[in-house]
């Protein structure tokens, strides 16, 4: 089993022992044959903070390399992963297989699946000090919270601009599909396009992190009300492996949006119905 924990929660773990400490989660997890998955977002915002301080940051590493985990690919690869693949089926007239967005090292969870590392030729390269290289390589990481949130909201207040039945309609969700088309470096023509579209509004499982990403953001944008926090970022990227592990633990804020708890119940179902035909062509 795989379980996914949001940042606060990882947090709760390793600093309060809340609702148990790092050692007793490690024994559930490992008496249940279960992993804690960890992304580039619940590592990083667990470790670094506003004023950098190492020796806290490898204490939380440390705690966090006692539990049994697995690592998932970050937004935005694993959208674009996803798109990919779903243009490939496309193009050879298949039906979608599911990506594996599971990766061997965390290091490469912010990484395009394929090309080889340097970092993957050195031996006993823990995620302490993968993670450790990244936030000491990297010192603006979390410091400019205030002007990115800034940035989003000012996206967000351009996307309530429109009319709610605009953002509803196939035409807006067609222009998603094309701007993510674009950021995952595919160039195709536009009846070409047309087609791809058609086949992901008729393959809504092809990219389901994806899909959840879209219908989530679209029902923040409808709760006019929700100005937005600063961790919202990184909570929309949580939500983006829903379709891929077996548990999740989510802000409350962003499980009470409305297309993110019908989305995940829609898939879930989808996905029960796939399973029972696969096993219904298995015994014939």
């Amino acid at each position: 089993m795989r379980v996914y924990l949001d940042s606060k929660d990882v947090i709760g773990v390793l600093t309060r022992g809340a609702p148990v400490d790092a050692p007793r989660l490690a024994e559930i997890l490992t008496f249940h044959n279960s992993e804690l998955v960890l992304s580039w977002s619940n590592v990083i915002e667990t470790v670094t903070f506003r004023e950098p301080n190492i020796r806290e940051t490898r204490r939380r590493l440390e705690l966090l390399e006692q539990i049994p985990q697995c690592y998932i690919l970050g937004l935005p690869p694993l959208i674009r992963t996803e798109i990919r693949n779903a243009f490939r089926a496309f193009t050879l007239n298949s039906a979608a297989v599911a990506i594996d967005p599971f990766v061997p090292t965390w290091q490469r969870t912010l990484q395009d699946p394929g090309p080889a590392l340097p970092a993957d030729l050195l031996i006993n390269y823990t995620t302490t000090k993968q993670v450790i290289d990244v936030v000491f390589n990297n010192p603006q990481l979390r410091q400019n919270e205030n002007a990115e949130h800034v940035h989003y909201q000012h996206e967000v207040a351009a996307d309530r601009g429109h009319n709610p039945n605009m953002r509803h309609s196939a035409l807006w969700f067609r222009a998603a599909i094309w701007q993510t088309v674009v950021n995952s470096g595919l160039r195709i023509d536009r009846l070409t396009f047309e087609r791809f579209a058609d086949w992901m509004s008729a393959n809504p499982t092809s990219c389901p992190g994806w899909l959840l990403f879209q219908e989530s953001y679209e029902s923040f944008c409808d709760n006019v009300t929700d100005a937005g926090q600063q961790g919202d970022s990184p909570d929309f990227s949580h939500i983006i492996t829903a379709p891929y592990i077996d548990a999740i633990t989510l802000d409350r804020r962003i499980f009470a949006l409305r297309h993110l708890r019908s989305g995940l119940l829609s898939l879930q179902s989808i996905f029960a119905a796939q399973r029972g035909r696969e096993c219904q062509n298995r015994e014939r």
